[in-house]
């Protein structure tokens, strides 16, 4: 396990191969697979490491406060920790595997979920002793849970600008509004060296020009060539085909009957006509997104058709399966600036219409992203089979998390 730890450390938690980790550990291939039948066992069994080491600093924790507001606070502000500690941030990478997840679904799930227990029981005791109002704490964890597994996902894609104290009120803001009270206040620990914090990546932004370009795109303006749509088209139907696995050139030749200096041409790489399929996928969430809001006529209306609008990836099986291609954080992180683009043609409506409800343009865009990453996250939970939770069960939820009961959130001011 060590050893696993240390390859793991000095390949940026990129890679990890068995007989990369034999000579370290110094124990034989027989010996290794006697106890670890595959590679994604030994990711499963540091996946257990890492777990244990989250809960036992949660629980410890969430012992140093007696009264349920105060355990909220140290359960968002522990877990935000992880997408900001240098080594935590790292660590986590093997928990947003899409490879493993699907692999050892029940697993990861279990492994990576653990926490959300820890905050259903506060939601609980909180509504027992009357410091909360009544909501799904299950629902209402999970869903804070995955929006923090979002958030950690920017983090190491180094799309995520936000600061680790924005973080933390955006998420108790939202808590605390779908609770019905006002947030806890202030940080549990005193004194002591400040806190580490990983660096960011640069956060890609859209200039005018590209934002222009896509407002072309969704009012149907402008469109590729022919030939260039048959090869998305194509990619497309062969991802599908795949189950959104695996996509080699030959197999888009093929199905889209271009010649492979044609395709070049077009696309130097896989990874260009991956951007290119991003950029499509744009296009089409713009114009559905639109199309959802446009026959609500308040700003309530519009912000709970936004939920709506977002859960139908998750719940219409072909748009999930589709969908499947963006849930790949190494994708992400060779494309930050195309996932981005993706990302606010999402989030943007969300961000505008909490604008106009009151908030400032920073905390809407926070609250957004983060209803953002929870819809991915339950779209994942379907993928996996790991969860099945009602539509109706879900957007109550989020809507509560996402709808603001005060004129502005923490931070605003």
């Amino acid at each position: 396990m060590a050893a696993a730890w240390s390859v793991l450390e000095r390949s940026g938690f990129r890679s990890l191969k068995v007989r990369q980790v034999l000579a370290p550990a110094g124990v034989s291939a027989n010996g290794f697979y006697r106890r670890f039948p595959s590679r994604s066992h030994l990711m499963i069994a540091l996946m257990e490491d890492e777990a244990a080491a989250v809960s036992g600093r949660l629980t410890a924790r969430l012992r140093q406060e007696a009264e349920p507001p105060r355990q909220l606070y140290a359960w968002v502000d522990e877990l935000v920790d992880v997408a900001f500690h240098p080594v935590r941030l790292q660590r986590a990478r093997i928990f947003l595997d899409p490879v493993l997840a699907e692999e050892q679904p029940v697993a990861t799930d279990r492994l990576g979920g653990a926490t959300t227990v820890a905050l259903a029981d506060v939601l609980r005791r909180g509504r027992a002793s009357g410091h909360f109002g009544a909501v799904d704490e299950v629902l209402t964890a999970r869903a804070v849970h995955l929006l923090l597994r979002g958030f950690t996902f920017e983090r190491l894609a180094g799309t995520l600008a936000a600061s680790r104290d924005d973080t933390v009120e955006t998420v108790l803001a939202m808590l605390s509004d779908a609770l019905g009270v006002e947030p806890p206040l202030g940080p549990t620990r005193t004194g002591g060296a400040a806190r580490p914090v990983a660096p960011a990546g640069a956060l890609p932004t859209l200039s005018d020009d590209t934002a222009a370009l896509a407002a072309d795109r969704a009012a149907g303006t402008t469109a590729p060539d022919p030939e260039t749509e048959r090869i998305v088209a194509a990619a497309w139907r062969v991802l599908e085909r795949s189950h959104f696995r695996t996509l080699k050139v030959r197999q888009v030749l093929a199905a889209s009957e271009v010649s492979a200096s044609l395709f070049y041409r077009r696309y130097p790489s896989k990874g260009a006509l991956l951007v290119a399929m991003i950029d499509d996928e744009n296009r089409r969430a713009a114009a559905h997104m639109q199309a959802r809001l446009r026959p609500e006529r308040d700003v309530t209306g519009r912000l709970r058709a936004w939920v709506e609008g977002g859960l139908q990836i998750v719940y219409d099986d072909r748009l999930a399966r589709r969908s499947r291609l963006f849930l790949d954080p190494v994708l992400a992180a060779e494309h930050p600036r195309e996932f981005e683009r993706l990302v606010a043609v999402t989030i943007d409506p969300g961000r505008d219409l909490l604008v106009a409800a009151g908030m400032s343009p920073q905390a809407a865009g926070l609250r957004a992203r983060a209803t953002y990453h929870a819809v991915r996250g339950f779209l994942g939970d379907r993928l996996s089979g790991t969860h099945d939770w009602a539509r109706a069960d879900v957007a109550r939820t989020l809507t509560a998390l996402l709808l603001p009961r005060r004129p502005t959130a923490p931070g605003d001011g």
